[in-house]
Formats: structure tokens, sequence, C-alpha cells
């Protein structure tokens, strides 16, 4: 059997800010947005009647991976009782993005989101320069950078 990791599914109440953002900030190239109803959307989510609009949005280095920004016009999403970008919440953690300078985009992106420190140098065997950063809708974001070494080894 062969596995494929295809796409994390961020649901968002600002579809198009949200869009904007991975678009804006690293890159990614947006699909077309989605209208999602119908027998099958009910089924697979246990809703009467459900209706969400997605956007696929694919890495500028391209692969198979991608995220998929989705928001939920019926029912609407409630809202999280904690932050879902608190270290130690249970279930989904964060995504993580491998970037070419970590410090550029640090300072780039710390004036208007919230970073959890600044950037740290992880020890062997890890080998990289990573981050956390609270970005749009309370997703929880890791920035990494490989060390020079392992970037030429790759």
């Amino acid at each position: 059997m062969s596995i494929v990791f295809d796409h994390v599914n961020i649901v968002v109440d600002d579809l198009e800010a949200t869009r904007a953002f991975f678009v804006d900030t690293f890159g990614f190239t947006s699909g077309t947005p989605m209208t999602l109803e119908g027998a099958w959307v009910d089924e697979l989510n246990g809703y009467k009647n459900a209706k969400a609009t997605y956007v696929p949005l694919a890495p500028p280095a391209g692969g198979s991976t991608h995220i998929e920004v989705l928001t939920f016009e019926n029912p609407p999403s409630p809202k999280a009782a904690e932050p879902l970008w608190a270290p130690n919440h249970l279930g989904y953690r964060h995504i993580c993005l491998d970037v070419p300078n970590i410090q550029e985009l640090y300072e780039q992106l710390s004036p208007k989101w919230k970073f959890l420190s600044e950037p740290v140098v992880v020890p062997p065997p890890f080998n990289v320069t990573t981050v956390y950063f609270i970005g749009p809708e309370d997703v929880l974001i890791q920035l990494t950078q490989k060390s020079q070494s392992d970037a030429t080894d790759a």
C-alpha cells in the first residue's frame, strides 16, 4: 500500500482573508473557490443541508500536499472554548512550513502576528531553526529553516 499525505483542511470564518494570507505571505497558489453542498456533503459531515465553500492552496514549491481553507455557511461553525493555538491543546496542533530565510520572515511578520518566541535553533538530530506564531483564525503555524548543511545535502 502506498500512502501519500494529501492535504490539511482548516475551517475558518473569513475565507478570503485566510486565503490572501497564505498567498501573499508564503506564495501559495490559490485554486478556484468551490461550493460544497448536496447529499454527499450532508452524509460525509453528518449534517442536513450542509453548505461550505473551500479553496485549495498549493505550495510554491509544488508537490501533491496542499492546504484546504474552508468556511461553513450552514451550519455555522461554533467558536472554540479554548484557543486552538495553545501548545498543549489536544487534537490538531499546527501546520509547518519550511522557509528559506526564517529571520527575514520573522521580522516581516512579527509586527502583525503574535509569535510565541523568537526563532530557536534546534540541535541535532533536528538541525533546524524554528518558531511558532498565531496566524489568521488562531491557526498555529510553525516556520522552519533547515541548517545549511542539511539544505545542501537534500
